[in-house]
């Protein structure tokens, strides 16, 4: 595809899905639909439609297929607990683990139970294509189990019958008024309606089977609170709602970039239903804070700034990188880093290509380092041939990227945010699908940049090394807004006035 023909397609489906979902509840009694057990169907639901036409790609057929197969692996291995009983019970997964002095580190998770002296569990969930991470060193977690659905419960069956053929029906109290808010939403961002009710149903189906598995799961190590990374998952919405139902409390941490449109975050009606959703929510910095609190997603009181305490204690660590990068980057004056995503992938690769084949071609001593997204299961090495790109492993850490790195480049990722509390400058991608400036508003042309195409992406590089100290000091100085330092002097307080609200 050509540059011209991919500026051409351009939209913002982050805008499209949010507002189709915000005429929805202005227009629709959405609150009116209800599971069996009287909880509300919506909050689930929403999120789902939001990401809907944003991860297409994650439907496609063989990808399902496959992870039914790895379900099917998984499912024969037994879940192991250390202990019955944990003060802070964990769900994160293997894509935030990072090899860090010979250990396997939970960059979510780990910084947590470094810092808060109570006995914790950390449950690592399998990735996007079902399958768990394999370790090929020790894990620095003290105490830490794979969970996954077994063959010999119940649960698993029921969700896979589910997935194949949803019965939902008796549980919605108006059918009517669900199939009614799916066609607002096909018609309203040109889907298939057909397909999107089979999709959803498929969806809403395992909500409560999944409920029940936590349920079970919950009562068998009884914490008191339960962290967790990424909140609007389906999964993690089951948990959420088992815990309420335990009345254990809820945290989710920010893990990514919350922007103007994120359902999950960003909601513009008010409501009193927070069904399926955590109880808190840790943001990294006041930022993100004034804008949830100033949308109606969660209870403004509830949203609390932290800090990110991986990302303040890697920023006083000495790198370390693999060999082939610091091969690499011995071998070029500069390097950008490009941080690529996996739901647009195609459309980033397509780029990094030409402004690698452009660099080459002026003999310009400048090198690029790919990083592929952790959830991205494409195999870079047998698709990139270029001399000039180093391509880094899913897993290793951006942060250690950074410290060998001069720009960095991406289309919206969160490292952009990251890059920018290591001085680094930014210099986005609209690639067409999705541009950053439509969704978020780090772009102030002095310590971060977007180009549309890779005539005006050379150019900009070669501005921001020309003036590149200037750009990096403004770089350092807007990191201050998004990320709140010292963020371990927080948390064992924070942890612990919930604790104690919660016996009351």
């Amino acid at each position: 595809m050509s540059e011209k023909k991919t500026k051409e397609k351009t939209t913002n489906l982050d805008y499209k899905s949010f507002s189709a979902i915000t005429e929805i509840e202005e227009k629709y009694p959405v609150y009116d639909l209800e599971f069996k057990d009287g909880t509300k169907i919506w909050n689930p639901l929403r999120i789902y439609l939001y990401f809907y036409i944003l991860e297409a790609e994650l439907r496609n057929k063989d990808i399902f297929y496959k992870k039914i197969f790895n379900m099917l692996l998984e499912g024969i291995k037994p879940i192991h607990i250390p202990k019955k009983h944990y003060t802070i019970c964990a769900f994160s997964s293997g894509r935030n683990r990072r090899l860090r002095e010979n250990h396997y580190y939970d960059i979510m998770m780990d910084p947590i139970n470094e810092a808060i002296d109570k006995p914790m569990l950390i449950c690592e969930w399998p990735g996007p294509n079902g399958k768990h991470r394999i370790y090929d060193k020790p894990l620095f977690s003290k105490d830490m189990t794979k969970i996954q659905l077994s063959i010999y419960q119940k649960a698993f069956w029921k969700l896979l019958f589910q997935r194949i053929a949803p019965n939902i029906n008796p549980t919605q109290s108006s059918k009517e008024l669900f199939y009614n808010i799916l066609t607002h939403y096909a018609t309203k961002t040109s889907s298939d309606v057909n397909q999107l009710i089979t999709d959803v149903e498929k969806y809403i189906a395992i909500l409560p089977t999944m409920k029940q598995f936590f349920n079970t799961f919950l009562q068998q190590i009884t914490p008191s609170i339960v962290l967790l990374v990424g909140g609007h998952s389906g999964f993690n919405m089951a948990l959420i709602q088992a815990c309420k139902e335990q009345q254990i409390p809820t945290v989710e941490l920010q893990h990514g970039l919350i922007t103007r449109y994120h359902a999950a975050y960003i909601k513009q009606k008010k409501t009193s239903n927070y069904d399926y959703r955590p109880d808190y929510l840790f943001t990294y910095g006041d930022y993100f804070t004034n804008l949830i609190q100033q949308n109606h997603a969660f209870p403004a009181k509830n949203v609390i700034t932290v800090g990110y305490p991986y990302l303040n204690k890697m920023k006083k660590k000495p790198p370390i990188i693999p060999q082939p990068i610091h091969n690499h980057i011995k071998a070029y004056e500069k390097n950008i880093l490009i941080t690529s995503q996996w739901n647009i992938a195609e459309e980033v690769l397509l780029f990094v290509k030409r402004v690698s084949s452009l660099l080459q071609k002026s003999n310009n001593q400048i090198g690029i380092i790919f990083k592929p997204h952790p959830s991205d299961w494409r195999e870079y090495n047998s698709i990139i041939n270029q001399d000039n790109i180093c391509i880094a492993r899913k897993y290793d850490d951006v942060y250690e990227l950074f410290k060998v790195s001069d720009v960095h480049s991406t289309v919206y990722s969160t490292s952009a945010l990251e890059a920018l509390s290591f001085s680094m400058p930014n210099l986005f991608i609209d690639v067409g699908k999705r541009s950053v400036s439509d969704i978020f508003d780090i772009v102030d042309n002095k310590s971060s940049f977007i180009v549309n195409d890779t005539n005006e992406y050379l150019l900009i590089l070669d501005k921001i090394f020309k003036n590149y100290k200037k750009i990096s000091e403004k770089a350092s100085q807007k990191a201050i807004c998004y990320f709140q330092p010292n963020p371990e002097q927080f948390l064992p307080h924070l942890i612990s006035n919930i604790l104690k609200k919660n016996k009351k």
